[in-house]
C-alpha cells in the first residue's frame, strides 16, 4: 500500500495514510508516470521568505485544492562539532513555496486566505525594535 501524497509505503491491510489521512493506493506510480505529471510544469515562487510552519500550512492548503506545490529551503546551516564542521539544512531558514506557472492564479487565491501578502503591514513595533 502506498500514499500518493506523502509517498510513504504501508503494509497490506491499511486503508489510509497515518500521516495525512489520504486513501492509500495499491502500488506507487511508475517512474514514467511521475515524470509525465511533473514535466510540463515550470514552477514559480508563490510566497517567499516564509517560516517553515507557514510554508507547510500553505503547501497543505494547496494540496487540498489539487494544486502541486514545492517547498524550497533557502539556507544551509553549519555547526562545529569538536574538530569537524557539519552542514545541513537550517530548520530556521526562510523557505519559499513554488507552484506550476499555469496554476499561479488559483494558488494566489488559496495563499491569500492562508498568508496574505500584507500580513505584517500595519504592525506597530515597540520603539527601538523596528
Amino acid at each position: 500500500m502506498y500514499c500518493p501524497r506523502c509517498k510513504t509505503e504501508y503494509p497490506e491491510g491499511r486503508e489510509e495514510c497515518q500521516e495525512c489521512g489520504t486513501l492509500l493506493e495499491l502500488h506507487p506510480p511508475r517512474e514514467e508516470e511521475l515524470h509525465e505529471q511533473n514535466s510540463n510544469h515550470r514552477f514559480v515562487p508563490l510566497r517567499q521568505n516564509l517560516s517553515p510552519l507557514y510554508a507547510e500550512m500553505l503547501r497543505e492548503a494547496l494540496d487540498n485544492e489539487g494544486i502541486p506545490a514545492l517547498v524550497k529551503t533557502s539556507g544551509i546551516g553549519a555547526a562545529y562539532f569538536g574538530f569537524q564542521y557539519v552542514t545541513a539544512p537550517n530548520p530556521a531558514a526562510p523557505v519559499s513555496v513554488l507552484v506550476p506557472e499555469d496554476r499561479l492564479g488559483e494558488a494566489e487565491t488559496v495563499a491569500e486566505q492562508i498568508i496574505p501578502e500584507t500580513e505584517l503591514s500595519g504592525v506597530e513595533f515597540p520603539e527601538g525594535l523596528e
